[in-house]
């Protein structure tokens, strides 16, 4: 039997609280991490009443706003604004007038032929894959998928097949269950959001800070980031929505070889984290490359990815995959995609009981049920119940779960309990 890895998903809490960067009416909903995610990063509000309003038609001028908003081209549209617009029904003083025409100076809208805008009209998902698949650095040149797995596929406008093909194949528009594509449906404002969501993502500029958890305390967190030789100390404004492994916590729960991704406001405070912690434990069957195979104590087969950065450890010291051995008791944390980022090995050369502690040694009652003393290393390094320890705490009666032993038969590294 194989234990597959999964990816890990981060479940949103399903409680009936109201989160910071939340509303009332998002609780719950199936787009409720999407719109905190971009609520904390500005990209979407709410209306003065508090609500969302996720499931309403969202509008040609609030969609373009949005998009102007999460790609951060908004700097300068208040000037915008006040310039008279190149679309005929875009008023001066209309709220999203300079949104639009910063959209529409990037390439990312167009008018009708009548050259109007029509930004109180309901954007259909065929305007806004369009809009999406313009966006700088993201459209695919001649890439055309081929649309014929979804039903009605004959029914895209011939206009729109090409902005529909890259759309599905950038991953940004998926179909629906009966598998159709609808792309004359008007958007609601959740739907909106994913996409934008999904758009952040694909261009890495969903997250503004992403490294492993070192310290933490209350109000701040301190991280490690990949590049840099000092870790980060971030203060975690006091509003801050922080999940661990899709739970709220508060900083101070936060643990060493957590892997945090989040969003800083707008002091460099952060305001909004997902945490992922998710460890596998087994003995090393064989390694190919970056892939390594393993026996889970219940006898299950299984393998892992592991990160070409992948930190690793053998019998307490510092290593790389070439020391990994088959046989070696592994212990791997895995990052958001399931991959190993850390791994500790250990060679397991002995395991029983400690029948006394010598000037220079241990007695042993091995697995084998064989009296044996044993040498120790200089530097031994030593774990009782996971806690380090010194050769003095060792003490009769202590079981060795794990001993790795050198090329003279010396303790070399050792874990009791």
């Amino acid at each position: 039997m194989c234990l597959t890895l999964l990816l890990l998903l981060l479940p949103w809490p399903t409680n009936a609280d109201q989160f910071a960067w939340s509303y009332p009416d998002t609780v719950g909903h199936w787009a409720e991490r999407e719109l905190a995610v971009l609520t904390a990063r500005g990209v979407i509000e709410g209306y003065p009443d508090g609500s969302f309003r996720p499931g309403r038609t969202l509008t040609r001028a609030e969609f373009a706003k949005m998009l102007v908003v999460a790609l951060g081209y908004d700097r300068g549209v208040d000037v915008l604004a006040a310039v008279p617009s190149r679309f005929s029904d875009v008023r001066e003083g209309h709220w999203a007038a300079g949104h639009i025409e910063r959209a529409a100076e990037l390439g990312l809208v167009e008018g009708y032929e009548d050259g109007t805008f029509r930004p109180e009209r309901g954007v259909t998902r065929v305007e806004m894959a369009a809009m999406v698949v313009r966006v700088p650095g993201l459209a695919g040149g001649e890439v055309r998928p081929s649309l014929t797995e979804f039903a009605h596929a004959a029914e895209i406008p011939t206009w729109a097949g090409s902005y529909i093909s890259q759309a599905v194949h950038e991953g940004l528009l998926i179909g629906f269950e009966d598998r159709t594509l609808r792309p004359a449906r008007l958007t609601t404002r959740a739907e909106a959001v994913v996409l934008l969501y999904r758009l952040l993502e694909k261009r890495g500029e969903l997250w503004d800070v992403r490294g492993e958890v070192v310290s933490a305390a209350d109000g701040s967190v301190s991280l490690a980031l990949p590049g840099y030789s000092r870790p980060l100390a971030l203060p975690v404004a006091p509003d801050a929505l922080l999940l661990r492994n899709g739970l709220p916590v508060g900083p101070t729960d936060l643990q060493p070889l957590d892997e945090l991704v989040g969003v800083l406001g707008p002091e460099g405070e952060l305001v909004y984290a997902e945490v992922s912690f998710q460890e596998v434990a087994g003995y090393l069957l064989e390694l190919d490359g970056l892939l390594a195979s393993y026996v889970t104590s219940d006898e299950l087969r299984s393998t892992v990815a592991l990160r070409p950065d992948v930190v690793v450890f053998r019998n307490g010291a510092a290593a790389s995959l070439r020391d990994l051995r088959p046989g070696d008791r592994l212990y791997m944390v895995l990052d958001r995609e399931g991959a190993a980022r850390y791994l500790e090995a250990v060679t397991v050369d002995l395991s029983g009981r400690i029948l006394g502690r010598g000037p220079q040694g241990l007695e042993v009652l091995t697995g084998e049920g064989e009296s044996r003393t044993y040498q120790v290393a200089p530097g031994v390094v030593i774990y009782i119940s996971g806690e380090p320890a010194a050769f003095g705490d060792l003490a009769p009666g202590q079981i060795i779960e794990a001993a790795a032993l050198d090329d003279g038969g010396r303790i070399l590294y050792l874990e009791v309990r």
